[in-house]
């Protein structure tokens, strides 16, 4: 068993293309950009796909069908967090997989300068989850409120970019974390422990569904800040792109491909979601209203995320400087047509 396998509760190695039984792909007519599709390779070969099943990574559901085409098999390793997913591209036991900008932003602040940002996975609009009962219409409302976050990940650097936009001091909020996924909020949530969840999908969706909860629409702090709605970033070791650029080129078409047949329409978003996911067709229908499907990681919004993370005493150092070294959006713009 490797390193990573000792460390990672809950990952686990499948080949896709059998572990799932989707029709073959027919391209829909959508507003998504679609460069030319790459040529098959000449010879057989296999991309180690790192991921997490979540909600906004839907595309992936057909992503193995369209590599197949190419003379390209799929494999993917399912990890819960992030932080295990960018190890997995670190030590090279990943071709390309996805991990969170605030992660990239982490890895150069402490030295690892291995990693390459390609394209954005997905972006999502975010509200603070509030328990009925609480009544907050405003940022200000917050203020007395026990929340809890996932301090230092994607959705709480949004947050805490929102809230400087806001003028809403961190330490004036009464903010805990919760150990564990995110269905442990909404249970801290359903109980009464706490008032407010900032939370990620689906999570953040099944408390609405199930009717103890409530978003306030005018706190919307994913798409509508400098950072961006990123829920992800395409991610490869700088070796691996240079070893097996042929390989990434063709996963990223891939990737835009199924990302425009999911992305038709909100029908097609809500049944990618719920089949990927797993989760209830009322959930992943919520899910699909919040979900953004379009490369909405860029190098800008980047250095952003870590300026502000640098602001905020989350990194040791501001490494917005670095950024630009590390987003290399050629492939991306090849797959858009650009």
């Amino acid at each position: 068993m490797t390193e990573i396998d000792r460390r990672t509760l809950g990952a686990r190695a499948f080949l896709f293309a059998a572990a799932l039984a989707v029709p073959s792909l027919a391209l829909p007519h959508t507003a998504f950009a679609l460069g030319p599709k790459p040529s098959p390779l000449e010879k057989p070969a296999t991309i180690t796909v790192a991921y997490g099943k979540f909600s906004f990574a839907a595309p992936l559901l057909y992503v193995p069908e369209i590599l197949k085409e190419m003379n390209i098999e799929m494999k993917g390793v399912e990890f819960q967090r992030y932080a295990d997913t960018r190890t997995a591209i670190s030590s090279k036991q990943a071709d390309i997989g996805m991990t969170g900008g605030t992660l990239l932003v982490q890895a150069l602040a402490g030295g690892n300068e291995d990693l390459i940002a390609l394209m954005g996975v997905a972006g999502e609009k975010i509200y603070p989850v509030v328990r009925d009962g609480v009544k907050i219409e405003s940022w200000s409302d917050l203020k007395g409120k026990k929340i809890a976050a996932a301090v230092g990940g994607n959705v709480w650097t949004q947050w805490v970019a929102k809230l400087v936009e806001e003028k809403i001091p961190y330490g004036d909020l009464q903010v805990s974390g919760i150990q564990g996924g995110g269905q442990n909020f909404n249970i801290a949530l359903k109980r009464g422990d706490i008032d407010v969840a900032i939370l990620w999908s689906p999570f953040n969706a099944m408390p609405i569904v199930e009717g103890y909860a409530y978003w306030p629409k005018a706190l919307e702090f994913g798409m509508s800040q400098p950072v961006g709605g990123e829920q992800g970033i395409w991610t490869v070791h700088k070796d691996v792109l240079k070893e097996k650029r042929d390989l990434i080129e063709r996963f990223l078409w891939a990737y835009k491909a199924a990302e425009a047949r999911v992305a038709k329409d909100e029908a097609t978003k809500a049944e990618a979601i719920e089949k990927f996911t797993g989760v209830k067709p009322e959930v992943a229908k919520a899910v699909a209203e919040l979900t953004v499907y379009g490369a909405q990681a860029t190098p800008k919004s980047l250095e952003a995320m870590a300026k502000l993370m640098a602001q905020q005493g989350i990194v040791n150092k501001d490494v917005s400087a670095m950024i630009p070294a590390h987003f290399d959006t050629s492939l991306a713009a090849k797959a858009s047509g650009n």
